[in-house]
């Protein structure tokens, strides 16, 4: 077998793996409207890309993230200074946080159900200038979340 055919069959198989992947997404529909405890979560989705967000008092949470054959992955950023001053931020810590990765969720589509687990974000500030020291991912809790 020659160089060009080896290079040739990794082609190949990159284009299969990829085209495998997207149809992978197809296959796992998660667009809608999806309760999470006391919110409402709109999820929108193309193939194995996922987006969506969910509107709450004095802020925006946004998620990002993607599905394969029912395993769902989500980052969710927040968005909304009011909303990060009732999180405990003061105002400069707000400023710095915003837009960054609150939650990461892991979660398996059963039906009309999606279980699995979420880890929150945890910031250490800097008491004199309030700047991000570091930023440590908490313990993981249990998440459904129901079809609406």
């Amino acid at each position: 077998m020659g160089q060009f055919d080896l290079a040739l069959l990794i082609w190949i198989a990159m284009g299969l793996a990829g085209f495998a992947w997207l149809i992978g997404g197809f296959l796992s529909p998660v667009a809608g409207q999806w309760r999470d405890r006391d919110r409402l979560v709109v999820l929108k989705q193309f193939g194995p890309w996922v987006w969506g967000q969910c509107e709450i008092p004095g802020g925006t949470q946004r998620y990002h993230g993607k599905i394969w054959l029912g395993r769902l992955v989500l980052d969710r950023r927040d968005y909304g200074k009011q909303h990060l001053l009732q999180l405990g931020f003061n105002k400069i810590q707000a400023k710095s946080v915003e837009g960054q990765v609150m939650v990461r969720l892991k979660l398996t589509r059963e039906g009309d159900l999606l279980r699995g687990h979420l880890w929150g974000t945890r910031f250490k500030f800097n008491p004199r200038t309030q700047a991000v020291l570091s930023v440590q991912t908490t313990t993981a809790e249990g998440r459904e979340w129901v079809r609406i």
